[in-house]
């Protein structure tokens, strides 16, 4: 695994490097400026204002990845399970922090599943490193990260949802973080279920990524080749 590190105005550069080559990324400022190009009915009117403004945020950034993929004027509506409805042939993944969000898309042609998170580096509660990970693993990621607890727990926690967000499509199985462990290895992570018999285990088996520090911010891309 090959972990650099980006300054926050080189976001979007790094969300390139990480990414397959195959697919198409953009990356923008969170603001209610991106309200004004949502069709109303997929806004969350429920939603308080600085979610809707997340989530405009998040879906200007599909909207922007799939021009690039030749997809014009596309804004992914929310599923069953909350999840982007992406157009046919089509996968992808969001994701946002506080002040950017992100997005990426490919054609279903070369991947069957594709993650995307962005983490703050600093946990928020130590109270919670048992909840992403094993005391094994956060053993092995400290030592990876230079002794560096809370980053190594945030790695964890970003790598995880980026493999949740990547097999909940094509399983249709929810993954708590303690169904999964991840170890640091030497080209890029190393993803397994921890029961032999979990429903998506080969799934998430398939699954390969990276992760990148870029500033003050953890950027994970997963995906699955289609094979």
């Amino acid at each position: 695994m090959t972990i650099t590190t980006h300054g926050q105005s080189e976001l979007e550069d790094a969300l390139g490097n990480l990414v397959p080559s195959c697919s198409t990324y953009s990356a923008v400022t969170v603001s209610g400026e991106h309200l004004q190009r949502l069709p109303n009915d997929l806004i969350p009117a429920a939603a308080v204002p600085k979610r809707q403004r997340e989530f405009a945020a998040g879906r200007v950034a599909a909207s922007n990845a799939l021009s690039r993929a030749g997809i014009t004027d596309y804004f992914p509506a929310i599923g069953e399970m909350r999840q982007p409805i992406w157009p046919d042939g089509f996968v992808g993944s969001i994701s946002h922090d506080n002040d950017i969000a992100i997005a990426v898309v490919a054609p279903a042609s070369e991947l069957i599943g594709l993650g995307l998170d962005v983490e703050s580096v600093h946990l928020p509660d130590s109270s919670i490193r048992s909840q992403i990970m094993s005391t094994l693993e956060g053993a092995l990621w400290a030592e990876h990260c230079g002794g560096d607890k809370d980053a190594a727990a945030m790695m964890v926690f970003s790598y995880k949802e980026a493999i949740f967000k990547c097999a909940y499509p094509v399983t249709g199985v929810f993954l708590e973080f303690l169904d999964v462990v991840v170890k640091p290895g030497c080209a890029s992570p190393i993803a397994r279920c921890c029961r032999l018999v979990h429903p998506a285990n080969s799934i998430v088996e398939d699954i390969v990524g990276d992760i990148s520090l870029c500033g003050e911010r953890v950027l994970t891309a997963c995906w699955i080749e289609n094979s």
